[in-house]
C-alpha cells in the first residue's frame, strides 16, 4: 500500500536545523487538527498565513497527503523541545466514519514511511510521539492532548495507532526485502541496463547514494536511465545515467529492462 504525496511547500518557511543537523529527524509526532471538516488544502492556507505562529510539514485527509515543508528542517508544530528534533503530521478531522477510514490509512502510512525514511524504527516516546505525548513529557512546551480524543471518538486508542504504524513500517521493510534486484554493471562507458519510471506524484531524487543528500524532486511519469543498483543502509538505490541516484523501492517506481 502507498499513497502520494501532493508536494505544495509553503513560500518562506524558516530552515531551522534540527539539533543533530539537516535532515537528522528523530521521530515523528502525530496531531490532529481541532477544526471539524476542515481539509488538508485549508489547513494547508491556513498556515501559509500564519507560520510565524505554527506550522507542520504534512497534512493529512480522506482525499490527499500535502507536504507543505521540508522535512529536512525543523517545523513548529509542538514546542521548542518537540521541533528540534521530529517531523509533524496533522490529522484532519470528521465525524463521518467513511472519511475517517480514508484519513486513517493515509496517516498510518505517512507516519510510517518518515519513520522508514529514516530507518528509525516505530517505538513510542522514542521515535514515534502523539501530542499528548508531547505536553505529558515536556509541559512547559504545550498544552496540546492530540490526537488522543478524536482517535478515540472513532474507536481508535493511541495503541491502535501505533500497532497499525507499525505494522506498516514492517510491510515496507518486507515490500524492499522481498523484491528481487538485478545489479547492472556499473561501468558508465558500457549500454544502460534498464529505465526507471517514477510511480509517485512526486518523489525525492539523491545527488549521492545517500538517503539525507536530496538534491530535488521528480514527478509521475518520468523516467530515466539506469546505470547500477547500490544498497544504502540496507535499501536499495538506482544510479542514474545523470549521475544521481532514486529510490529502487518498487511502490515508487517501475524498473524496466
Amino acid at each position: 500500500m502507498s499513497y502520494p504525496i501532493t508536494q505544495s511547500f509553503i513560500p518562506g518557511l524558516p530552515k531551522n536545523p534540527y539539533r543533530n543537523g539537516v535532515g537528522a529527524y528523530e521521530g515523528v509526532v502525530a496531531h490532529s487538527t481541532d477544526d471539524l471538516n476542515a481539509t488538508a488544502q485549508n489547513i494547508h492556507d491556513f498556515e501559509a498565513r500564519t507560520y510565524n505562529n505554527a506550522f507542520v510539514q504534512f497534512a493529512v485527509d480522506w482525499t490527499c497527503i500535502i507536504q507543505f515543508a521540508d522535512t529536512n528542517y525543523g517545523a513548529y508544530g509542538a514546542g521548542y523541545n518537540a521541533n528540534q528534533r521530529f517531523v509533524h503530521v496533522e490529522l484532519c478531522e470528521t465525524n463521518d466514519p467513511d472519511k475517517f477510514k480514508e484519513s486513517y490509512s493515509r496517516y498510518v502510512w505517512i507516519l510510517a514511511k518518515i519513520l522508514h525514511d529514516r530507518k528509525l524504527g516505530v517505538s513510542e516516546k522514542a521515535s514515534f510521539w502523539t501530542h499528548a505525548d508531547v505536553h505529558a513529557t515536556w509541559p512547559q512546551d504545550t498544552t496540546h492532548t492530540d490526537p488522543v480524543e478524536y482517535l478515540q471518538s472513532h474507536g481508535v486508542s493511541v495503541s491502535q495507532l501505533v500497532s497499525d504504524v507499525k505494522a506498516q513500517y514492517n510491510a515496507m521493510d518486507v515490500s524492499i526485502a522481498t523484491v528481487p534486484q538485478k545489479a547492472p554493471s556499473s561501468n558508465s562507458n558500457s549500454s544502460a541496463s534498464g529505465l526507471v519510471t517514477v510511480l509517485a506524484s512526486s518523489l525525492y531524487y539523491y545527488n549521492k547514494p545517500d538517503w539525507n543528500a536530496k538534491a530535488g524532486t521528480v514527478t509521475k511519469g518520468e523516467a530515466f536511465t539506469v546505470v547500477d543498483t547500490v544498497t544504502v543502509n540496507g535499501s536499495k538505490m538506482y544510479k542514474l545515467k545523470s549521475g544521481n541516484y532514486i529510490t529502487a523501492n518498487p511502490q515508487y517506481v517501475k524498473y524496466t529492462n
